[in-house]
C-alpha cells in the first residue's frame, strides 16, 4: 500500500483544496496544513500527502504551491525540518522552486526536473487570440511587462516564447473548466470574485517556464531569474504572517434581521466598537443585511486645523490616499513600506493630512488579490524621512520606524465568500490600529461607503454612494485638542 493510500479522508480533502480556484481558499488551506507539518502527530503523514501531490503536478505554480506550504511551516516554526528528498519529487522545476527549494531544503543538491525539455520557440510562432483574451481576465499584466522589461535588455523574444509556452500547457488540462463563469452560480452577471482557474495556472506557469528557458539559452543569472519569479509567489512573504483576526471580540457587523440602516450611523457604530481596541488609522469592512442590501464602507482618520471640512470636497478621491508600495526582500519575511511623492490631493484644505493610507505590495502573487481590494493600510509617516519597517508581530503586521512601533496591520473574514456584487470588494476587513498619533487641534474621520440593493429577478444590483465625516472624539471618548 503507498503512502498517498494511507492518507485520512480529511487530510486528501484538505489537499485536494489548494487546488479550488478561489485564492483565499487556497491560502487559508496553505496555512491549515503548514500547520499540520509543525504538528508531531500529524507531520509524517502530512508530509507524505504533500509529497506525493508533489510528484503528480501538472504545472509549475502547483509545484510552487506545495513547496510554498513547507516555507510556510519553517516560518511559523524554525525548528520544521523539511524532508530531505522533496527535491527529487520536484516534477515541474522553475526558477521559483528553486528559490523555494534553496530556502526550505539548503543541503539538498536535487532540484527536481522540468516536466518537459526546455527548448526554444520554433520560428514565425505569434501569441494566439486567446492568450491575448485571457491577459488581464486570467492573469496580470505584469508577467508579460516582466518579460518585456528583460527582452528590452537583452534581445531575448521572451513575449513570444511567453505564448509558445502557454499554448504547450495546453496539452496538460481537460477541453474544459477554462473561464471563469464555470465556477459562478446563475446569474452570473450580477457577481464577480476573485478566482485562479486553469487559464491562470497556465499563464503562471508559462512564465515561470520562459524564465528558465532565459537562463538556459541566455545565460541570465539565475539570481536575476528569480527576482523576477516572485510576481507568481503565491503570497508576499511580508503577508504570509497574517492570520485572521477581528480587531475586537465581537465584533458584529452585519445583521440579517435589519432590513434598512442609516449608513452614517452604521459607520459610526463599527468606528466606536473597534476603537475599544486602540486608535482606529484607517478600516474597510462590508456588511449584510435583510432584503439582499449589503455595505461596502472604508474610513482612514485625518487631522488638521480646527476648522469645518468643506462639504464640497470630493469625499470619493480622498478616502483611500495612496501611501506607497510595501517592499519585500525575497522570501524574507519583513518588508519596508515606501511613501508615494505624489502626497495628498490637492483639494485637501490646507494643514490636514491623512494618518493612514493604503499601499500596494510590490509583487502581486495571486493570493493578494483579496487584501489588496479590500485594502492594505499603512502610516503615512508624514514628517520622517527615514523608512518604515514591516514586521510579523504575532497574527498581524507591525509598522516600525527607529525602534518605535508605529501601528498594527490585520485582517478577518469571518462572513467571506467567493464571491460580491460587482463593483464591490471582497467579503473581508481589514484595519490598521495606530500605536502613535500626533496631537494636532482636530481628528476626523473621512468615510465612504458603497450600497448594495438587490432588484427584483435577474440583473445588476443597484448602487449608492454616500461619504461623510465623523469627529474621532464622536466615536472614541477622548476629548479633541
Amino acid at each position: 500500500m503507498s503512502s498517498a493510500e494511507t492518507v485520512s479522508p480529511e487530510l486528501a480533502a484538505l489537499v485536494a483544496r489548494m487546488r479550488w480556484p478561489v485564492p483565499a481558499v487556497k491560502w487559508w488551506v496553505m496555512q491549515e496544513l503548514a500547520l499540520l507539518l509543525t504538528s508531531p502527530a500529524m507531520r509524517a503523514t502530512t508530509e507524505d500527502a504533500l509529497l506525493h501531490e508533489l510528484a503528480c503536478s501538472r504545472f509549475e505554480t502547483e509545484t510552487v504551491e506545495i513547496l510554498f506550504v513547507f516555507w510556510l511551516a519553517n516560518l511559523r516554526e524554525q525548528s520544521y525540518v523539511c524532508p530531505q528528498n522533496v527535491g527529487c519529487r520536484v516534477a515541474a522545476r522553475s526558477p521559483l522552486s528553486d528559490l523555494l527549494l534553496r530556502s526550505i531544503c539548503p543541503t539538498s543538491a536535487d532540484l527536481g526536473a522540468y516536466l518537459s525539455p526546455l527548448t526554444k520557440h520554433p520560428s514565425g510562432s505569434s501569441p494566439t487570440s486567446d492568450f491575448l483574451a485571457a491577459e488581464t481576465q486570467a492573469f496580470p499584466r505584469v508577467l508579460r511587462s516582466d518579460l518585456r522589461f528583460i527582452e528590452e535588455r537583452t534581445g531575448l523574444p521572451l513575449q513570444t516564447q511567453f505564448a509558445y509556452e502557454w499554448q504547450a500547457s495546453l496539452a496538460r488540462v481537460a477541453d474544459h473548466s477554462h473561464r471563469i463563469d464555470h465556477f459562478l452560480e446563475s446569474p452570473r452577471d450580477q457577481y464577480t470574485g476573485q478566482f485562479y482557474t486553469e487559464q491562470s495556472a497556465r499563464a503562471r506557469s508559462a512564465f515561470l517556464r520562459t524564465l528558465a528557458v532565459a537562463g538556459e539559452f541566455g545565460g541570465i543569472p539565475s539570481q536575476v531569474l528569480e527576482l523576477f519569479s516572485l510576481s507568481t509567489l503565491p503570497l508576499d512573504p511580508c503577508l504570509a504572517w497574517l492570520q485572521p483576526r477581528l480587531p475586537v471580540e465581537g465584533l458584529k457587523l452585519s445583521n440579517p434581521e435589519t432590513p434598512a440602516v442609516d449608513v452614517e450611523e452604521h459607520v459610526r457604530s463599527v468606528l466606536s466598537s473597534v476603537s475599544k481596541a486602540g486608535l482606529v488609522g484607517a478600516i474597510s469592512w462590508s456588511a449584510e443585511f435583510a432584503e439582499n442590501v449589503r455595505l461596502d464602507a472604508t474610513a482612514t482618520l485625518w487631522t488638521g486645523p480646527d476648522l469645518p471640512w468643506p462639504e464640497s470636497l470630493p469625499l470619493s478621491e480622498l478616502v483611500e490616499p495612496y501611501v506607497g508600495m510595501l517592499m519585500g526582500e525575497g522570501l524574507s519575511p519583513a518588508g519596508t513600506c515606501e511613501r508615494s511623492k505624489s502626497g495628498a490631493q490637492s483639494a485637501v484644505p490646507e494643514g490636514f493630512r491623512p494618518l493612514a493610507g493604503r499601499v500596494n505590495p510590490r509583487r502581486f502573487g495571486y493570493m493578494q488579490a483579496e487584501l489588496i481590494n479590500r485594502g492594505i493600510f499603512a502610516p503615512t509617516s508624514a514628517g520622517s524621512a527615514s523608512p518604515v519597517k514591516l514586521v510579523p508581530s504575532g497574527d498581524r503586521l507591525k509598522y516600525v520606524r527607529e525602534d518605535a512601533d508605529l501601528a498594527q496591520f490585520g485582517y478577518w473574514n469571518t462572513s467571506w465568500r467567493p464571491s460580491y456584487p460587482l463593483g464591490g470588494k471582497p467579503r473581508c476587513g481589514t484595519y490598521l490600529l495606530l500605536l502613535q498619533a500626533p496631537v494636532e487641534p482636530m481628528r476626523i474621520y473621512v468615510w465612504r461607503c458603497t450600497r448594495f440593493a438587490a432588484k427584483q429577478g435577474y440583473g445588476a444590483m443597484d448602487k449608492s454612494e454616500s461619504f461623510g465625516t465623523i469627529a474621532l472624539a464622536d466615536v472614541s471618548g477622548e476629548n479633541d485638542g
